[in-house]
């Protein structure tokens, strides 16, 4: 392992975003994400898949719906890198948080999630 040293001490672990959608901590929804208007690789947090797409069962209405709501927000926010959204699902307002960041190669992703998970 090479050693990275960032004024804070060598690198002891590191947790990549490839691991997390290989352990499930985080579910790659790109392939949804598309046709909402995103152009980066997003993916949401196991909570927010959990509780509002129900786990592998998602209904694909659903997860647009998700998409759909962050994308309407990020286009008017396009200047912050993480920012607060309501999501209104199943007759309730809910508040999302919405990350980009560089993924494991330094391109822009972008992971949605509660607030408890980032």
């Amino acid at each position: 392992m090479d050693t990275v040293n960032n004024g804070f001490g060598d690198l002891i672990d590191s947790y990549s975003r490839a691991q997390a959608i290989d352990d499930g901590v985080l579910i790659d929804v790109t392939q949804h994400s598309t046709n909402t208007g995103w152009k980066v690789p997003i993916a949401l947090t196991a909570a927010v898949n959990a509780f509002f797409i129900d786990g592998e069962n998602y209904k694909t209405a659903d997860v647009w719906m998700l998409l759909w709501q962050a994308r309407y927000f990020a286009q008017r926010r396009r200047d912050e890198a993480a920012f607060e959204f309501p999501f209104h699902y199943g007759g309730e307002r809910y508040e999302l948080h919405v990350r980009a960041a560089g993924d494991d190669n330094g391109e822009l992703c972008v992971t949605i999630g509660l607030p408890d998970d980032f």
